[in-house]
């Protein structure tokens, strides 16, 4: 790139939304609609693209080539601030593009490097205001946030906490900020299963978004979250109303082609799944996955996801053919979108081992399931309760083969798991522990 143009580029990241649009831009890149001087030479250089590797897979190394030529260009960017500055420690320009710049990372999926710039962002304004002022509200937010998407909601929550705190002390504070504060602490406490207080910040943050004018899409959002917690509740009715009336909001507002709307009609759906209506979960993830398909196109992420949760629905309602159909094809999205090292591939493949064991395909079964098993172990590294639900899967299929000593050692590793993460006495370590009593009676009485 040559220098002016660079300067140019670098010149956009004194904001957070530059740094967005930047990341927009250049991690947008579709060879595909690539121009060339001869139509003879685009024509050719697609046709090696698409016979060597493929334009998604050849669009998404190029994508993640630039998002990461970006982010150390953002980082760079920032250093030399700090190293031009007479006093960076106190420097309020360098702690608001550090919180910029932070921000930016975060909604990139660069966590690490995120905090980094928020921790030093914040250092500089307690530095410059005191502990106790707003502006450290606002980046104390943004470290929650970031904490959030890493799945520390401990962290997020101590942060978190404290950004409302400097709210609330404000004589007039803003309370659309206050209420998205309140949303993340909800959602931090729902996923730390602490769900009376997730309900509790939910309806908190949602009197006072219904209490602002033009806040459709807030309320909206929160009546989604205030219904996730009603279905894990068991409040049925409650958790159907919610989600109507989020649907209905954004409707209203947006559309049926909308992606918020589509967010709507996809927890609505899920909640279906759950509470075993098939059917109508099946007609509106038909909605998702058609909006979807529509904007994203039938070849992405998102798509892939939906696509499997259909294949769920159909999998609850005993229709194995059907689901094995749809976990195949959200597993051959995922393949070309994210590869085959990610946890959610390990998810297909969990679904399509669990198709093969309800039709009593036990090797089928077991091949699948050691291929989630691999594939957790290369991303997640850690002997988790997801890690669990694999062994015990993979351990009850290789009963169904008569693999009884190679089950079993699968079937304890996902009890001591569950011992250690569910206790003793929950009911899902009681009910594997009466498997493995089972099958040692089944073994004697074989032996004999």
């Amino acid at each position: 790139m040559p220098p002016s143009q660079k300067d140019a580029m670098v010149g956009t990241m004194n904001s957070a939304d530059g740094i967005s649009y930047l990341y927009d831009v250049f991690v947008s890149t579709a060879v595909e609609k690539a121009q060339a001087s001869a139509e003879s030479d685009r024509t050719r250089i697609l046709s090696m693209v698409e016979s060597d590797v493929g334009f998604q897979s050849f669009n998404y190394q190029v994508n993640e080539l630039l998002r990461n030529w970006v982010k150390n260009s953002a980082i760079e960017f920032v250093n030399a601030m700090i190293e031009n500055s007479e006093d960076s420690g106190n420097d309020e320009n360098i702690s608001g593009l550090c919180n910029q710049v932070g921000y930016a990372l975060n909604v990139n999926g660069e966590y690490d490097e995120a905090l980094i710039m928020l921790d030093n962002s914040l250092q500089i304004a307690r530095n410059i205001y005191g502990d106790d002022h707003i502006n450290c509200s606002v980046v104390c937010n943004n470290i929650g946030q970031v904490y959030m998407n890493k799945g520390e909601y401990e962290n997020a929550l101590g942060y978190l906490r404290k950004a409302l705190d400097l709210q609330q002390r404000y004589e007039e504070p803003d309370q659309s900020a206050m209420a998205k504060t309140v949303m993340s602490i909800g959602a931090a406490s729902f996923h730390m299963d602490k769900y009376k207080d997730a309900l509790e910040c939910y309806q908190w943050a949602l009197n006072i978004n219904l209490s602002l004018d033009g806040n459709d899409d807030e309320v909206a959002s929160n009546y989604d979250n205030l219904g996730s917690v009603h279905k894990i509740l068991g409040n049925t009715d409650e958790a159907n109303a919610c989600y109507l009336k989020a649907i209905s909001i954004r409707e209203e507002k947006f559309g049926d082609m909308h992606p918020d709307t589509n967010l709507s009609y996809n927890n609505y759906a899920s909640m279906l799944s759950d509470i075993g209506q098939q059917d109508k979960a099946l007609e509106y993830f038909e909605k998702v996955l058609h909006v979807e398909t529509k904007i994203l196109g039938k070849n992405h992420y998102n798509t892939a996801i939906t696509i499997h949760n259909m294949g769920l629905a159909y999998f609850r309602d005993n229709r194995y053919d059907q689901a094995l159909e749809f976990y195949r094809r959200s597993l051959e999205v995922k393949l070309l979108t994210i590869g085959a090292n990610h946890a959610s591939t390990s998810t297909s493949y969990l679904g399509i081992g669990g198709v093969y064991a309800a039709l009593g395909k036990f090797p089928e079964s077991v091949d699948n399931y050691e291929k989630a098993l691999a594939i957790h172990r290369n991303t997640v590294n850690e002997e988790n309760s997801s890690a669990a639900y694999i062994y015990n899967n993979l351990g009850i299929s290789l009963v169904g083969m008569e693999s009884y000593e190679s089950g079993l050692e699968y079937l304890t590793k996902a009890k001591q798991i569950w011992e250690k993460d569910l206790g003793q006495e929950h009911e899902r370590t009681i009910a594997l522990k009466e498997d493995i009593a089972g099958i040692h009676k089944l073994m004697n009485e074989k032996d004999k």
